[in-house]
């Protein structure tokens, strides 16, 4: 039986828990809709943040056996807020720039301590949010495994 996306998204998680990384960010969480207009109050109070996020598989097969190599996408978004506007949200030391680097050097490469696991790597970075107080950042990963 091959890697359950749960199985995944919670290694993801565990790694991303990690120093530097956890030593000024509060949470750690599965993305469920925590930018939604309903949430955005609830979530400031718990920034600096990263969310996990499966987005997508593709199945190559192997033999005609059916055994397929999966190339599994999962994005890393990254929230941070500064009340004394846009720019610190970025540039401060929990600010998101930090807080790409610090993702970045814990998951390129990372095979999330499973042999089967092709390490993460590391496809793209892009803005999402940047408001007076709200900056948020999305990583694009992608990795190998064979089922």
């Amino acid at each position: 039986m091959g890697i359950l996306i749960k199985t995944i998204e919670d290694l993801v998680l565990t790694a991303l828990d990690a120093a530097p990384l956890n030593t000024y960010c509060k949470t750690f969480e599965r993305y469920d809709g925590q930018f939604s207009v309903d949430d955005i109050k609830s979530l400031k109070s718990n920034l600096p943040a990263c969310f996990v996020a499966y987005t997508g598989d593709r199945l190559l097969e192997n033999t005609a056996l059916t055994r397929y190599t999966v190339e599994m996408g999962v994005s890393v978004i990254v929230a941070a807020k500064n009340l004394r506007g846009k720019f610190q949200a970025k540039t401060s030391d929990a600010g998101v720039y930090q807080m790409l680097e610090d993702v970045k050097n814990l998951l390129h490469l990372n095979n999330l301590n499973d042999p089967n696991v092709v390490g993460l790597v590391l496809q793209r970075r892009t803005p999402l949010v940047n408001t007076e107080s709200l900056a948020v950042f999305g990583m694009d990963f992608n990795l190998q495994f064979v089922d």
